[in-house]
């Protein structure tokens, strides 16, 4: 049986936005929606007690999927100054498990942070992407980041492709996985992004394609 989920950024409460809804608001409408999962949204936006945190799941019939977490992969430095954010989101995750459903730590790129993507995200051509050497450091510290997830709190690192971001296009996230261990890092493959991400408009089947092209992933 498919079990399907929600976020709060479907209330409009996402990277500092839309604060102004409460989480129990937020959460009981996606009760009385008919969803039975949720992730954590914005570090802060739901308790981070997790003993408070559990009730409220508990007394809902939720399951907490996952949490996302951007960081600018890129940069060298950036996982060792996204470390203690990173480690609070696992921990917190891992202490509201469902026994018989795991969640995963969602690890995106920093989508927004190059000026240059942004005006360019839905059209991106392979002169705007990462140099060899810069892949290199993206996928490092991808893989760096799952390994603090998967020591600390024992959870899977999945990575969200993001418009806007250095893994948008189709070619982008191949690469990506190729880049990267399959048993570090999983996909949370994103049909709109994926679809705006390649230029074009679709009828369902470029998300189709990207399904089996990257499913097992």
């Amino acid at each position: 049986m498919i079990k399907v989920a929600n976020a709060p950024c479907s209330w409009g409460t996402i990277e500092g936005y839309g604060t102004g809804i409460p989480y129990e608001q937020m959460l009981n409408e996606l009760v009385e929606t008919g969803y039975q999962g949720t992730e954590l949204g914005d570090l802060g936006y739901m308790p981070t007690d997790p003993a408070k945190l559990r009730e409220e799941l508990v007394k809902r019939g939720l399951t907490m999927l996952g949490a996302y977490q951007g960081v600018n992969l890129r940069e060298p430095n950036a996982v060792k100054a996204s470390r203690p954010r990173i480690l609070t989101i696992a921990r917190l995750l891992a202490q509201v498990a469902d026994p018989a459903r795991s969640p995963f730590f969602v690890l995106a790129d920093q989508n927004g942070h190059d000026p240059l993507r942004t005006r360019h995200a839905g059209r991106v051509t392979p002169e705007l992407g990462l140099s060899p050497e810069a892949w290199q450091t993206f996928a490092h510290s991808a893989e760096e980041v799952a390994r603090i997830v998967a020591g600390e709190a024992g959870l899977k690192t999945v990575f969200h492709h993001h418009c806007a971001a250095f893994v948008e296009t189709p070619g982008e996230i191949a690469h990506f996985l190729d880049l990267t261990d399959p048993e570090l890092i999983g996909l949370v493959f994103d049909t709109g992004h994926y679809v705006y991400g390649t230029g074009q408009s679709d009828d369902g089947s470029l998300a189709l394609e990207g399904m089996r092209r990257f499913g097992e992933r």
